[in-house]
């Protein structure tokens, strides 16, 4: 339910989806812009296997917090907004935060690390609400 495109996805990266996963988690990416709304991560660069391209049509609505790909990139959705990228996992993370002194949860640069989780640690993690959908940051020198 919360990669509803992930096999389809992996399938045009050549891979199966349990390969898909692990190779996202064992990608470190980077910030290489923020941008379409506001504090929206785009993250690379993965591996030239996931050189897919945008789907043809529009996703009407992908929610906040979605993984989404395509081009090489992944992207933590800002915003319930239309996409045409392809929708491969879920965050609870809210990368804008306009109610704090620092309102974009990323800069350019920043480095991003993506761990699995299960249907019940997610569900954990959604209903804490003292921490940003359980990401650990770490200031790495």
């Amino acid at each position: 339910d919360y990669a509803p495109q992930l096999s389809e996805t992996a399938a045009l990266a050549g891979i199966t989806p349990e390969q898909a996963i692990a190779d996202i988690q064992a990608q470190t990416v980077r910030v290489i812009a923020i941008g379409f709304a506001p504090g929206q991560p785009y993250l690379g660069m993965l591996p030239d296997h996931w050189d897919i391209p945008r789907q043809n049509t529009l996703t009407e609505s992908l929610p906040r917090g979605a993984l989404i790909t395509a081009v090489r990139q992944l992207i933590i959705w800002a915003a319930d907004a239309p996409t045409g990228w392809r929708h491969i996992g879920q965050t609870a993370f809210r990368v804008y935060l306009p109610e704090t002194a620092t309102p974009f949860a990323f800069a350019p640069g920043d480095a991003v690390q993506f761990s699995a989780v299960s249907d019940q640690e997610f569900s954990d993690i959604r209903a804490n609400t003292d921490t940003n959908g359980g990401a650990i940051c770490e200031v790495l020198r």
